[in-house]
């Protein structure tokens, strides 16, 4: 470990931090993305970590607000699929993912030290990543339809699970909802994150967030019943 007071923009060590990116960029390229399989991603990538591996990547953040920079490349190690996995799919597609992903972990880099909560680290990396991909998409003139007046639920409607047989036309048709709609399913059900989280990464309230959800769903039952009926 080697201490320091913390990350400076003028930190020499930022060059480093710039071409390790660089090579995870080469390493996940060809391999690494979301697995539709079931929709789940794969396990040992891109899955909510138990309670060891929780408490282990608190210990790792607090390293990094130190200056450990062992801990910070570990830590975007650890992190780097599962980012890459979810920039690649909110961009449908892996055009501008791997400099989006640099992007993210230089913006880390420079605000790690003044996070204030640990435990909110996750919620506040996703909310600079979906942050980075919306920059991308209007600069794509990407169709980004509103639904903040959406008429927040008190509860999700139970709705049947998607079975294994639709996995991939599941995953296919992640692509044809719109962006909000599209992170609200990656985040809850790949990255398996609570509302609470959701709502950090989204700055929506949670019953939204429960709306968008359920309209998600509902949307990806109409894309799966007009492709049936086609």
């Amino acid at each position: 470990m080697r201490p320091c007071s913390g990350y400076r923009e003028s930190d020499r060590s930022l060059p480093k931090i710039r071409k390790y990116l660089a090579r995870r960029a080469e390493l996940f390229r060809p391999t690494r993305t979301y697995s539709h399989k079931g929709f789940r991603p794969q396990i040992s990538e891109c899955l909510m970590p138990d309670l060891a591996d929780r408490l282990y990547l608190r210990i790792l953040v607090i390293r990094c607000q130190v200056g450990d920079r062992d801990a910070l490349e570990e830590l975007i190690g650890r992190l780097h699929p599962r980012l890459r996995g979810f920039l690649q799919k909110l961009l449908c597609g892996p055009e501008h993912v791997d400099d989006a992903a640099q992007d993210v972990w230089l913006d880390v880099f420079r605000g790690l030290p003044k996070l204030e909560s640990v435990d909110s680290f996750l919620p506040w990396l996703y909310r600079i990543a979906r942050n980075r991909a919306y920059r991308l998409l209007r600069r794509r003139d990407i169709h980004m339809a509103s639904i903040e007046n959406m008429e927040p639920i008190a509860d999700e409607e139970p709705l049947d699970e998607f079975s294994a047989e639709d996995a991939s036309r599941v995953y296919a048709a992640l692509d044809r909802l719109t962006p909000e709609h599209r992170e609200v399913l990656l985040l809850r059900f790949i990255e398996q994150m609570s509302y609470d989280d959701l709502a950090q990464v989204t700055g929506c309230p949670v019953g939204t967030v429960r709306s968008r959800i359920h309209n998600a769903k509902r949307g990806l039952r109409e894309i799966l019943k007009r492709e049936e009926q086609s």
